[in-house]
């Protein structure tokens, strides 16, 4: 969430599961984390990577979502996403993370959106249900409830 709160007020923010933030419908960045998990089954270290759309969009004929940048100057957009960012793993400290979790649904698609989800070649379609403790994508799906932990959420297509 901490790109989200460097987007200028006044416009509308959504993020889509797993780890793009739109901006007016338009994407505005990309978080990808990287984990490393130790014998015992604990996370190591993890590492992020932010890209940002501060003066420029790309606009490429694949794009799911258009390209839409913030505006400003880098140097402005990294101070205020680096304060962001320590506020939230602060925040994360403090209050654990289902206080992130409630933050991040907050600007999610709204629950019971029909959406599909792309496994590899498989399409599995149903109705977003939330994102659980760990991250995972929960689906209403009318086989039952699934939980999905790596996928590219689309939009449902008419």
């Amino acid at each position: 969430m901490a790109v989200a709160d460097i987007v200028p007020a006044g416009r509308e923010v959504r993020v889509k599961w797993p780890n793009d933030v739109l901006v007016d419908g338009g994407k505005v960045a990309g978080i990808l984390p990287e984990s490393s998990i130790g014998p015992q089954g604990e996370v190591e270290h993890v590492i992020m990577g932010i890209g940002i759309n501060v003066g420029f969009a790309p606009q490429l004929s694949d794009m799911r979502y258009p390209g839409e940048a913030l505006g400003g100057s880098v140097e402005h957009a990294l101070e205020k996403l680096t304060a962001s960012l320590a506020s939230r793993v602060a925040q994360w400290r403090r209050e654990g993370f289902e206080t992130i979790r409630a933050a991040w649904l907050a600007k999610a698609g709204p629950l019971g959106l029909e959406v599909d989800v792309k496994l590899g070649e498989e399409l599995v379609r149903g109705r977003f249900a939330g994102m659980d403790r760990e991250g995972a994508l929960l689906l209403e799906t009318p086989a039952g409830p699934r939980k999905i932990v790596a996928g590219e959420l689309l939009g449902r297509a008419a």
